[in-house]
């Protein structure tokens, strides 16, 4: 009965050996799951973002040709940005711009470069266009506003100023807010 204790005393030993020999020859591979702060988590080519109002009623639409979304800020990029708010019974209004930031929580759209805004003539409502740079836009309340140089066009009209402020649902204002100049035939 003595060797039968032994010989699996000398198995238990042997297997202890092996299992701490495997230990010391097998190589841990550490895999980092972090994501760099400064690349992005999710990209799109092709985006496009239709909201709709209670009633089922087109909203606005949100076309880019490339959104990139950055987890460590919570920012979007878009690029070749087109904004479309429509309203009921009246021409819609068109925002181009060339680049556009989203930043954490998505209520305010930062619009870079050139703006362009347009509003088609329509029975009952005259054809403007906007020119201005570095537009802030709030969609949820179909508000505008820029520091920068803007052109108001209203054929033939033509109204300048520093500044602006939009609203474009009804009652539409739109507001140059300093050095406004005006060309009026």
């Amino acid at each position: 009965m003595a060797e039968r204790y032994q010989f699996y005393g000398l198995i238990s030993v042997f297997a202890l050996i092996m299992w701490w020999m495997a230990q010391l020859t097998v190589s841990k591979q550490v895999v980092s799951s972090e994501i760099p702060s400064n690349s992005p988590d999710y990209f799109s080519n092709g985006y496009e973002k239709i909201e709709m109002d209670l009633e089922g009623k087109l909203k606005s639409r949100v076309i880019a040709d490339k959104v990139v979304h950055y987890s460590a800020t919570d920012i979007a990029e878009l690029e070749n940005l087109v904004m479309t708010m429509y309203k009921p019974e009246a021409p819609a209004w068109v925002i181009r711009s060339e680049t556009g930031t989203v930043p954490a929580g998505g209520r305010d759209i930062f619009l870079n470069g050139k703006v362009f805004i347009d509003r088609e003539e329509a029975p009952g409502f005259s054809k403007i266009k906007i020119i201005t740079s570095n537009l802030k836009v709030k969609p949820d309340i179909n508000y505008a506003e820029t520091d920068e140089w803007t052109d108001l066009i209203m054929p033939p009209n033509k109204t300048s100023g520093k500044g602006m402020e939009a609203t474009f649902s009804s009652p539409i204002h739109l507001k140059l807010l300093a050095n406004v100049r005006g060309i009026y035939e």
